[in-house]
């Protein structure tokens, strides 16, 4: 076969419209890459979002059981001086009613 004008083009155009087909193909590729890696890279921030707000969510249990524990603690010990206030009063009390008897 003659190489001619015509076949040139024709090869030229086919050349052309298979490195277009190239360049599709792998920007599809390009696209699908981009996609996975931007969805593993939400899926890991919301990852550790969900850590943080378990942390989160665990400090603030510990401080509600710090605080309650601390509450007990203050309550036991009032507790405890009530009744020492008491068993002093008590005491007084017996003793000048003692005394006021042996008057």
């Amino acid at each position: 076969l003659p190489f001619t004008l015509e076949t040139f083009l024709a090869s030229t155009q086919l050349k052309k419209i298979q490195l277009l087909e190239e360049v599709e193909r792998l920007t599809v590729k390009a696209i699908r890459a981009n996609t996975t890696v931007a969805l593993e890279e939400a899926k890991a921030a919301k990852e550790k979002e969900l850590t943080i707000i378990r942390q989160e969510s665990a400090n603030t249990v510990l401080t509600v059981d710090l605080e309650r524990t601390e509450v007990t603690e203050t309550t036991a010990l009032l507790v405890g001086k009530v009744q020492a206030d008491s068993a002093k009063a008590i005491a007084v009390y017996n003793q000048q009613t003692e005394n006021l008897r042996l008057l």
